[in-house]
């Protein structure tokens, strides 16, 4: 079954991202300093969660819960009780099947006129009315659920939502891409033959907007919206008659525009730069921001183990890096929201892949 072009990630919150006490530990751990009070730890804006994937464009999208209602605690109890699963409380977990029941069940009481099914592990088939739909991909939302198993009620609660919206955009008659919100987002290149993998034998081929970065990243463009992160296709581009190649330098500007200052969270090993939870990756591409940062012992070098997590320091300074690469390693393999485990140093105007080129990178 197939949808309208479409692909969305999960939105971003205008308020500041939330760091758990667990996260802030985790934090100077790892050589870390956060220069905030606990008040304002306490008041930073919290991950999105639910990733799906629509049927022809990889969908990937970030929602509010402000829609969903407030039934979620008492629907989430009935179904946790139909399953014999009220014990979890005590330690235990769903199993990926035992999840996507979950989440089949929420979605047909949240959306009564949609057919949904499992479509196999992880992965849901979604009827609409009318005869469109689209194939959801659960595997985010269950590794954000492994993660944080007592936050189930607000992932089902953004993932019905994300449904929501995603079946608003799949079913609309035309689509409009607003040319002023268009951004560059930083990805690995796993990410897009992941996307054309799981698509593969679909109706309509994946194609993304993209451009190549270094040995490891690349860009994708898309549209923010105020929900959505909403990735577009080359015919789409078109439409908008902006030539390919000032196609980054008007994503940056627009990005630029968009995003609040980024701050800087220094540390003694190492640090970080925050800009709100969704974009810190794509800071790589703000020249002028690495350009004008304060010295550090060496070159710039720089993890982005997730979408929202930039840390950096300096070449020579190798407890520094030992910090974070360990760091990257452990964030890429425990995020839904995973880039990179590699580092990377800013040379000429440019982030390359550290390790690669001279031998004082080893």
């Amino acid at each position: 079954m197939g949808s309208q072009a479409g692909a969305w990630e999960p939105a971003k919150n205008p308020t500041h991202w939330k760091l758990s006490r667990s996260w802030f530990d985790k934090l100077t751990t790892n050589g870390l300093t956060y220069n905030g009070s606990d008040a304002e730890r306490g008041t930073m804006k919290t991950r999105s969660v639910g990733m799906m994937k629509t049927r022809n464009m990889g969908t990937m999208k970030k929602v509010t819960t402000s829609n969903i209602g407030y039934h979620m605690k008492r629907i989430l109890a009935s179904l946790l009780c139909s399953f014999g699963l009220t014990g979890l409380a005590h330690g235990q977990t769903l199993s990926p099947d035992q999840f996507a029941q979950v989440v089949v069940k929420a979605i047909r009481q949240a959306q009564p006129a949609n057919s949904v099914t499992i479509k196999g592990e992880l992965e849901l088939a979604i009827q609409y009315p009318g005869g469109k739909g689209a194939v959801a991909y659960l595997d985010n939302a269950y590794s954000k659920y492994l993660s944080d198993p007592a936050g189930l009620e607000e992932i089902l609660q953004k993932y019905i939502a994300a449904l929501a919206d995603m079946q608003k955009k799949a079913t609309a008659k035309t689509v409009t891409i607003d040319r002023t919100r268009i951004v560059p987002i930083v990805k690995d290149r796993h990410w897009l033959a992941e996307v054309r993998k799981s698509l593969k034998g679909g109706k309509q081929a994946i194609d993304n907007v993209y451009e190549d970065y270094n040995e490891e990243l690349m860009v994708v463009f898309a549209e923010d919206t105020d929900n959505n992160i909403n990735y577009f296709s080359p015919k789409d581009l078109e439409k908008l008659e902006i030539p390919r190649d000032k196609l980054r330098e008007l994503a940056i500007e627009n990005l630029r525009r968009l995003l609040p200052k980024p701050q800087i969270r220094a540390g003694a090993l190492a640090s970080m730069i925050t800009v709100g939870g969704d974009y810190e990756a794509s800071l790589l591409l703000f020249d002028d921001l690495w350009a004008n940062l304060p010295a550090v012992d060496g070159e710039i070098v720089v993890a982005v183990p997730t979408r929202d997590l930039l840390v950096f320091t300096g070449s020579h300074n190798q407890e520094g890096l030992e910090k974070i690469r360990e760091f990257a390693s452990t964030e890429s393999r425990e995020s839904a929201y995973r880039l990179s485990d590699k580092l990377f140093v800013y040379r000429n105007g440019h982030f390359v892949r550290w390790g690669i080129g001279t031998t004082a990178d080893k």
